[in-house]
């Protein structure tokens, strides 16, 4: 059974299992969000990155989707650098470090992990290439921020008339309950 995201409307699986760790499902039952808005702060359209992802338009670096996760691999051969890409194509980050505050790329923390070569920690950046010429996000109008889900009325109305069929003022639906629950 799919579970929708209060903020962002993203479907999850019920029971959650191993999607969510504890802290996330407390939040996610609170009605903060889920992962993937960032728990209602990031736009699940462009990810944060507040230009519209158009996957037609290529980019040799990001595929259109207007932002790349680079990682930092003690074990590297490029010890203590952000890389991105993959053997035998890796490329180095030359845009500064991204985790200090003022680097105009930064988007979020994405992973750590552990493999052979030790701790990799990855994060989200803006494609410093295809960032400039990508026209904003027509969700966030540009933000990266999340626009809280506005319930549709017409569909809200239409789900209430199915729901009450003839009985609109809801009597006979009420009286139906107590006839069940054996008050009458």
């Amino acid at each position: 059974m799919d579970i929708y995201c209060p903020k962002c409307g993203e479907p999850w699986d019920y029971p959650f299992d191993d999607a969510l760790t504890p802290n996330e499902v407390q939040r996610f039952k609170r009605g903060e969000g889920c992962p993937a808005c960032d728990f209602g702060t990031t736009c699940t359209w462009c990810f944060g990155t507040g230009k519209d992802t158009g996957y037609a338009q290529s980019c040799p670096t990001c595929g259109g989707r207007r932002y790349i996760t680079i990682r930092r691999i003690p074990g590297h051969p490029k010890h203590g650098q952000w890389v991105y890409g993959w053997e035998p194509d890796v490329k180095s980050w030359t845009h500064g470090d991204p985790l200090t505050e003022d680097n105009p790329y930064f988007l979020r923390l994405s992973e750590r992990y552990q493999c052979r070569d030790g701790w990799v920690t990855c994060v989200m950046v803006r494609c410093p290439d295809c960032l400039s010429t990508a026209s904003p996000c027509p969700k966030c109008d540009g933000t990266g921020h999340l626009t809280p889900r506005q319930p549709d009325r017409a569909f809200l109305s239409g789900a209430l008339l199915d729901l009450l069929g003839d009985d609109l003022d809801g009597v006979a639906a009420e009286l139906d309950d107590a006839e069940f629950l054996g008050l009458i």
